[in-house]
């Protein structure tokens, strides 16, 4: 796990939000245990990967890189598992991701093609 640059202050609105739907037991509850740069969390979220919602793959990349935190395996599982599920994403999770990859600088060329 490595921190990609130095972030500004402040709670994002990302982390506020997995904060509140994992309080009130929202299906996004596991999204912020993956959020949490603990290589614990990181191997149950590579692990499960294949299970989320494209919307899901999009916020964990894109939480990830906002906080500016890389885990090339996690990428790599992410990359993998939205490949199976392409043709799911609106174009909101699918720009999130690209963004998210671009961001960390992570190479997932099938992914921008």
């Amino acid at each position: 796990v490595s921190v990609v640059g130095v972030g500004g202050g402040g709670e994002s609105h990302a982390a506020s939000r997995l904060r509140e739907e994992s309080s009130s037991g929202s299906k996004y509850a596991g999204i912020k245990q993956a959020a949490q740069p603990q290589q614990r969390q990181q191997r149950e979220l590579q692990t499960e990967a294949e299970e989320y919602f494209p919307v899901d793959l999009s916020l964990i990349a894109w939480s990830y890189a906002t906080v500016r935190v890389y885990h090339g395996p996690l990428f790599d599982d992410i990359a993998d598992a939205a490949m199976d599920r392409l043709p799911e994403f609106c174009p909101q999770d699918m720009t999130n991701l690209l963004w998210a990859f671009a961001q960390v600088g992570h190479p997932a060329p099938a992914l921008f093609e």
